[in-house]
């Protein structure tokens, strides 16, 4: 990999848990995360919830694979298939400053008040240009945090 030395690689990558943590096991996965993040050099923005996780990461290319490779060890079951988005050559100013991973109950306060989502079973199927939904008035919603929109934006296929 030829990059430039003061570039760093951004990874996102979010996984749900299907049957959602209990209180020990969540604990746990954000306590492991954070501890291969140090031991790796990872920056971390992201949430831990009892059904999941959704994190961006910054780093040198080396540091960050090294961290993926490490989660997939970790927990094959649950990390193996995962798709961690990786983009190289991001400018070193983009990169985080401290790790925030956040045990919290949602991933977007919805004020639920504990209602938790029905089971993640169902998947979509994506298509060339557009996400088909298959289920009668279903509706996709993608949320960015405010610094994935500003650092990165989906560009549809042409």
């Amino acid at each position: 990999m030829n990059l430039l030395s003061d570039s760093w690689t951004m990874c996102l990558f979010y996984q749900y848990k299907e049957l959602a943590w209990q209180a020990k096991g969540h604990k746990a996965v954000l306590n492991k995360v954070t501890g291969l993040a140090t031991l790796h050099g990872v920056t971390v923005r992201g949430r831990c919830v009892t059904e999941g996780l959704n994190c961006t990461l910054t780093a040198s290319a080396n540091d960050v694979r090294a961290f993926c490779y490490a989660l997939r060890r970790w927990d094959p079951e649950m990390f193996d298939t995962m798709d961690f988005k990786l983009e190289d050559g991001v400018p070193h100013r983009a990169s985080f400053r401290i790790c925030t991973l956040r045990k919290v109950d949602e991933f977007v306060g919805y004020a639920l008040n504990g209602v938790k989502a029905p089971s993640l079973c169902r998947h979509v199927e994506e298509h060339p240009g557009r996400p088909q939904v298959a289920w009668k008035d279903t509706i996709l919603v993608h949320v960015l945090y405010v610094y994935e929109s500003d650092i990165r934006h989906f560009q549809p296929p042409d």
